[in-house]
This record gives structure tokens, C-alpha cells and sequence, in this order.
């Protein structure tokens, strides 16, 4: 249970704050509060899509439902099984949030773009709840 400007409320994580094996700076948090419209992105060839999916699902949810954030949806690449756009981060005002495959995990910003870089596929959606965690302020 976390006090959030709605009163207490409740959020169901996978993995307790002491148990992330993964790390986000502060930088990338502030970004995400000042951004008026975040788009998440993935690469669609991810190995592990479905984790990837996982992790993006749960940001969105805070992000719309606690930030009041503009969420959009995206790919990397063109893919049959998804309708969303095509895009790359490009300098136009909104926060792009990339989860994509490498051979190391790291989450990094540069000018408008955070990359979640993912080398096994449960670091997806430890980065999106490690977020959330900074986001509520649970972690610092």
C-alpha cells in the first residue's frame, strides 16, 4: 500500500524492492515525471517478447492511471502480429521509452530517448517495476 494523491492504494509487483537486480537513475525518473506524453517502444523481435510486453503493460498502467501521462504505443520494426507505428526516437517533445535486446543489461538516456536494454528477458519488467517503485517513492 503506497499514499498516492488518490489516498492509499494498492500495487501488485513481482518483485520486492530489495530483490531488483537492476538499476535506473534518477535522471531517467525526473524525465518520466516532467514528460507531458510518453511512447513505449519495443523491438517486437525481442527473444522474450513476452516479458518485454509484461513490463510495458505495467508502466502504462501507472503512468496513465497515477501520472495522468499521454501514453502511446510503438515498435521498432515492421511486425504482423502488431498494428502499432513504426517509429525511432526522434527529438519532438514526447519521452521515448525503448525496450530492446543487447548483450548487457543497462538503462541509459540520451536527449529524449531511455533505453532499457535487456540481456534476459525478467530485466524488462524489473526495469519498469524498479520505475514504478522510484516513481511511488519506495525507492530513492
Amino acid at each position: 500500500e503506497v499514499d498516492t494523491a488518490f489516498g492509499t492504494e494498492e500495487f501488485v509487483f513481482y518483485h520486492h524492492p530489495l530483490d531488483l537486480r537492476v538499476q535506473v537513475s534518477p535522471a531517467i525518473v525526473d524525465v518520466i515525471k516532467a514528460a507531458p506524453t510518453v511512447v513505449l517502444v519495443f523491438d517486437p523481435n525481442i527473444t522474450d517478447i513476452q516479458y518485454a510486453e509484461l513490463g510495458r503493460f505495467q508502466l502504462n498502467q501507472y503512468l496513465v492511471s497515477q501520472l495522468g501521462k499521454n501514453v502511446e504505443h510503438a515498435i521498432t520494426a515492421p511486425h504482423s502480429a502488431y498494428t502499432f507505428p513504426v517509429v525511432q526516437c526522434i527529438p519532438d517533445g514526447k519521452l521515448y521509452i525503448l525496450y530492446q535486446q543487447g548483450n548487457v543489461s543497462s538503462a541509459s538516456l540520451t536527449d529524449n530517448c531511455v533505453t532499457l536494454e535487456s540481456f534476459s528477458g525478467l530485466d524488462y519488467l524489473e526495469y519498469s517495476e524498479s520505475i514504478v517503485y522510484r516513481l511511488l517513492g519506495v525507492i530513492q
